[in-house]
């Protein structure tokens, strides 16, 4: 599992608050499938899963573009990606009912989104939100 640690924040309370929810139900189907969870409860949870990732997805980008992001099409790429993998993820789990291998798949992406993109993409488009809207500076 990956717990929500104050090196992730942003300082964005709706990224924030968005990824702390992605955290949070990522953990919990990750855990309630592996303790066999029927299969339409698995895929109920992942259909959420996705569908709140792909609303961040959105939501992030769109106060990218009003807050004119120099970076805005580097990081829409990125999105575009994980967009891209959560979909093979998504059939990969749903073909292989959720098995224990589809579910390390799972969690691998998971743990790369938050080390690769949040921690790195996000954070960098923090520090201009900041610099931006003055938040953070005394």
């Amino acid at each position: 599992m990956i717990p929500w640690d104050k090196i992730f924040e942003t300082k964005i309370p709706l990224i924030d608050n968005q990824h702390k929810r992605f955290l949070l139900k990522a953990n919990l189907f990750y855990v309630k499938c592996k303790v066999n969870t029927s299969f339409q409860e698995c895929e109920e949870d992942l259909s959420y899963l996705e569908k709140l990732l792909l609303s961040h997805f959105s939501e992030e980008e769109a106060l990218q573009k009003e807050l004119e992001y120099p970076q805005f099409h580097h990081h829409q790429a990125s999105h575009d990606r994980l967009r891209s993998i959560t979909r093979e993820v998504g059939s990969h789990l749903r073909a292989s009912s959720f098995s224990n291998e589809s579910l390390q798949e799972f969690y691998h992406c998971v743990e790369t989104f938050v080390k690769d993109h949040l921690v790195y993409d996000d954070m960098k488009f923090a520090r201009y939100y900041q610099e931006k809207t003055k938040i953070g500076s005394s």
